[in-house]
């Protein structure tokens, strides 16, 4: 949410405070459950997106208690992101017909939770957080993930996550910074 970019790993100061995640190419997106579990998603300039992903509405619908997640809509297939020019084929259509969803399947990695029931949580650290992320989505709907994280020690270890994370066809990697 509040990102920027580091130009070179040497950058980073001591990298034992940091959290790091892949930085995938979909859309960056806030996941939206309520009371009634009704689901919206909302893309990172407040559109809402939801008719584009009913599969991902589907398994949110399932999600026992009220909450946002703020994360990312992604092609995904074989356990990886598909590139983001496939995603959009989704976009901007009234309808996903079958063929689609089977042809440009997709999921919600879940990044963070902004907000449990009604309450703000942004002011708890990020390890509190990710707990409580990992506690509400633990049951595994195949179409909710949770973001991958690492501890690092290095710098050659972040470079190592860094390379890795290309690999996969990411665009690199996030940090977060411990407790923040």
């Amino acid at each position: 949410m509040l990102a920027k970019l580091i130009e070179a790993i040497a950058n980073v100061a001591a990298p034992a405070e940091w959290l790091v995640e892949d930085k995938y190419d979909g859309i960056r997106a806030q996941l939206h459950v309520d009371a009634a579990n009704q689901v919206r998603i909302f893309t990172r300039g407040a559109e809402d997106a939801t008719v584009a992903f009913p599969e991902i509405v589907e398994a949110a619908a399932a999600v026992p208690e009220p909450a946002v997640f703020d994360g990312e809509v992604l092609g995904w297939r074989d356990g990886r992101a598909l590139p983001f020019a496939a995603l959009q084929q989704r976009l901007a259509r009234k309808k996903v017909s079958a063929a689609l969803r089977e042809e440009v399947p997709v999921i919600f990695m879940a990044y963070d939770r902004l907000f449990r029931g009604r309450a703000l949580v942004l002011d708890s650290p990020v390890e509190l957080r990710r707990a409580a992320l990992k506690a509400l989505l633990a049951a595994g709907a195949p179409r909710l993930l949770i973001s991958p994280q690492q501890s690092i020690d290095s710098h050659e270890a972040l470079d190592a996550l860094f390379a890795a994370a290309r690999a996969r066809g990411n665009e690199g990697l996030l940090l977060k910074r411990r407790g923040s």
